[in-house]
């Protein structure tokens, strides 16, 4: 076999190299037209084949392109939302959603569970625009029997209603479990903060016609009338003792008793002058 390989090869190279010798100007005129045309043939057919690659690539660009998927809400990270957002450069119309099997979220109570209301239909979705809702709480989701994968469809048309995309993607809520997180207060800790301080100043209020009362405070005023009244104090508490004193010398007389006199008592000279008297 290797042998009648050989003998064809020779030959067949034997008489292609007759056959070029023969030709004259004109074969080879007609040989490069033919090959001239072939590339051109092969040039078209690769051209034809960018232009097709390029109008797709324009036409998935201009189309809407709506996803389903879960994402931590704004406002706690223990909050998980449903989010159908259109990522598109152009409108989504008609959107529907699906899902097997049905989106439940864990009730109030531990162990109850209540379905997650979603559209039916919704007429639009603009470039950029979304459509969310609570799903479920982390860690009260944990402490139910529900199931962590849910497959969903969306399916919308774009702008022409001619054509139905759909998008499928898994929502599992395996990837939620154990998570951890930091707090970081933003605008709406901030707004929270707001209401709150806007609930104390209500009940600063003259009244139920709003305003406030304030009161006027002279610190070196008060200081000073603090000043003159233990100034004043101060000296009748020395008239104080040396009344105390001269009833002391007095205390082998019978049936004698001195009362003791209290600070507050001291302001008072009216007092301690009876007091005075009663003891002689």
């Amino acid at each position: 076999m290797e042998l009648l390989a050989r003998l064809w090869t020779t030959a067949r190279e034997w008489w292609l190299w007759d056959t070029l010798h023969d030709w004259n100007a004109g074969n080879w005129s007609a040989a490069a037209a033919v090959a001239t045309l072939l590339v051109a043939a092969i040039a078209a057919f690769i051209a034809l084949g960018q232009a097709r690659e390029a109008r797709r690539l324009r036409k998935e660009q201009a189309q809407p392109y709506v996803v389903a998927f879960m994402e931590p809400a704004e406002v706690s990270p223990a909050i998980v939302d449903l989010v159908i957002r259109n990522f598109g450069t152009t409108a989504a119309y008609d959107i529907e959603f699906r899902s097997t099997p049905p989106l439940q979220r864990s009730g109030g109570d531990a162990g109850d569970v209540e379905d997650v209301w979603v559209f039916d239909r919704l007429p639009i979705l603009a470039p950029g625009q979304e459509w969310r809702t609570v799903w479920d709480f982390s860690q009260s989701r944990g402490q139910t029997d529900l199931p962590d994968c849910h497959d969903v469809l969306v399916c919308y048309k774009d702008s022409q209603g001619k054509e139905t995309y759909k998008s499928q993607s898994t929502l599992d809520w395996s990837m939620f479990k154990g998570r951890r997180w930091t707090v970081t207060y933003g605008a709406h800790d901030s707004a929270k903060a707001l209401r709150e301080i806007q609930k104390t100043l209500k009940k600063w209020q003259e009244d139920i016609h709003g305003g406030l009362r304030i009161y006027v405070r002279d610190g070196a005023a008060k200081d000073e009338r603090r000043r003159q009244e233990y100034e004043k104090w101060k000296s009748q508490h020395e008239v104080l003792t040396q009344r105390l004193g001269v009833s002391d010398s007095a205390q082998n007389a019978p049936h004698g008793s001195v009362e003791a006199v209290e600070p507050s008592v001291a302001g008072d000279p009216t007092q301690a002058s009876d007091s005075t008297k009663e003891g002689r």
